[in-house]
Formats: C-alpha cells, sequence, structure tokens
C-alpha cells in the first residue's frame, strides 16, 4: 500500500516537472511572439490614426480609438 503511494506520488512529480518544462517552452515562446505582435499592432494603430486624423469627423476618430481599445484590451 504505501509503495502504491509513494508510486503514485513519484508518478506525479515527474509528471508535474515535464508538464512544468514544456510550460515554461511554450510561456518563452509565446512572449516573444506577443512582443512582436504587440509592436506590429502598435505600428498598425499608429497608422490608422495617422489616416483618419487626415481624412474623417471626430465621430469616427472616436469609433476608431474605440475599436483600438477593444483589440488591445483583448
Amino acid at each position: 500500500m504505501v509503495l502504491i503511494m509513494i508510486g503514485g506520488i513519484m508518478g506525479h512529480v515527474i509528471f508535474g516537472i515535464v508538464v512544468a518544462m514544456f510550460a515554461k517552452e511554450q510561456a518563452e515562446y509565446q512572449s516573444k511572439y506577443f512582443l512582436k505582435g504587440f509592436q506590429l499592432l502598435k505600428s498598425e494603430t499608429i497608422f490608422i490614426f495617422k489616416i483618419f486624423s487626415l481624412s474623417a469627423t471626430t465621430k469616427s476618430k472616436l469609433i476608431t480609438s474605440n475599436v483600438i481599445i477593444t483589440v488591445i484590451s483583448i
């Protein structure tokens, strides 16, 4: 009985370590690409703002800023 319990605990520990290693790699991978994506998003939003500040009314400017805020919050 005790051996089964120890075996179960060891299995969980090993499984936990494997999952943690995988999660760490995923986190590094995602953060790298998230930063790239965020930089792209930033340059795109600036571009959109430039377009809208050139030719648009105040109302559509507000709509754009709302859309951008929504995109960032997601």
